[in-house]
């Protein structure tokens, strides 16, 4: 969870996180396989599904996924994408895509789309191009989940700087990250997550299903 990007982030020591093991150590110590967790309850998986994850890192969602599920994750870093090849290529297939340039058609093949910790790297035309895509890969019913870093009124201190830390250039409000979803999809289901990550942080997770 996620680097496919529209070149918006912040360079020097960041740009290690494009490296697979360096990516996936920075994630145990944040925490993030809670928020993975949380990520997969909410999409209510069936033996049999489709999962397609737009910005995978190095796939370790998979870990967290019942039996049975189908799993394509895309990204753009090739590091993070080898790494995650060698330790799932039994469960998941992988591959290489930009938010601007997704490799192949999927339209109407996936149960579920899951796009965590992304929408923060993209502005917002290129956030709308990502969430389109996702629409268009999405069976009828087939739903959506997203999950990013969020800046909100009353928020505590420790989690804003955390947040505004991020290598994401495009951190939202609740209200920012829904206004994105709802363009493209009608309408939209969200909350904030304190408890998501282990270090103080705040995670939007919001929803949609395409009609």
């Amino acid at each position: 969870m996620g680097a496919i990007s529209s070149g918006g982030e912040r360079g020097g020591l960041w740009a290690s996180l494009a490296r697979g093991p360096v990516y996936d150590a920075v994630q145990v110590v944040a925490g993030a396989a809670e928020s993975r967790r949380r990520v997969v309850a909410e999409l209510q998986l069936r033996p049999g599904d489709w999962l397609l994850d737009l910005g995978c890192g190095t796939g370790e969602i998979v870990a967290h996924l019942p039996e049975g599920v189908r799993y394509v994750g895309l990204d753009i870093s090739l590091s993070c994408l080898f790494y995650g090849h060698r330790r799932w290529a039994e469960r998941a297939s992988f591959l290489a895509a930009t938010a601007q340039a997704i490799p192949f058609a999927t339209a109407g093949c996936f149960d579920h789309v899951v796009v965590a910790g992304v929408l923060h790297h993209l502005d917002d035309e290129a956030a709308r191009g990502l969430l389109s895509f996702a629409w268009q890969a999405l069976r009828p019913g087939g739903r959506v989940v997203c999950g990013d870093p969020v800046a909100y009124r009353g928020q505590r201190p420790l989690r804003r700087l955390m947040v505004r830390l991020d290598r994401g250039r495009h951190v939202r409000t609740p209200e920012g990250y829904s206004a994105l979803l709802s363009a493209v999809f009608g309408t939209a289901r969200g909350r904030v997550d304190d408890d998501a990550f282990r270090i103080p942080f705040s995670w939007y997770i919001q929803d949609a299903r395409k009609d």
